[in-house]
């Protein structure tokens, strides 16, 4: 019974732990003949525990939370957000050795676990219209937002006054 908040939780916590393996064997065991081992299983754990969480989940969580008025033009932010990330986490990487990078990116996933720990609510279940079960977007909050209000609704309430 794995659902989407526990797949994020998960995968970010094997993140942050495998980042900090890596970071605490390349420390304290520079010449240990299974430091590279540690290495590559650390690096292998990250990678799978990225793809079974924040890879794979981001983007449907993402499509969930959104309603279906600025869901297109949200998604589209959230894609050039992601793209202007990925250039920075490349830039950067290539100005730091295996023990900062790591380091760095796994402070940012312990700060990413916390942050979903904190702040994401399980949506598994939920439906993904604009129905009034869906705790994400309930349309009682949004109808009196300008910024969510549909744009036919808009027009029609702009004919008659």
């Amino acid at each position: 019974h794995w659902g989407r908040r526990k797949l994020l939780l998960t995968g970010s916590a094997l993140q942050a732990l495998s980042m900090a393996v890596i970071t605490w064997s390349s420390r304290l065991l520079p010449q240990c003949r299974l430091t590279g081992l540690i290495t590559v299983t650390s690096f292998t754990v990250f990678v799978v525990s990225f793809s079974a969480g924040l890879g794979a989940v981001t983007w449907l969580y993402l499509s969930e939370i959104y309603p279906m008025e600025i869901r297109g033009a949200a998604l589209s932010a959230c894609g050039v957000i992601n793209w202007m990330s990925c250039f920075i986490v490349v830039f950067a990487a290539r100005f730091m050795g295996l023990h900062a990078s790591c380091k760095t990116f796994g402070i940012i996933s312990f700060v990413g676990f916390a942050g979903i720990y904190l702040w994401v609510i399980e949506t598994k279940g939920c439906s993904m219209d604009d129905s009034p079960l869906s705790p994400l977007t309930p349309r009682s909050a949004r109808s009196t937002s300008s910024l969510l209000t549909p744009t036919e609704v808009k027009e029609q309430e702009v004919l008659s006054h």
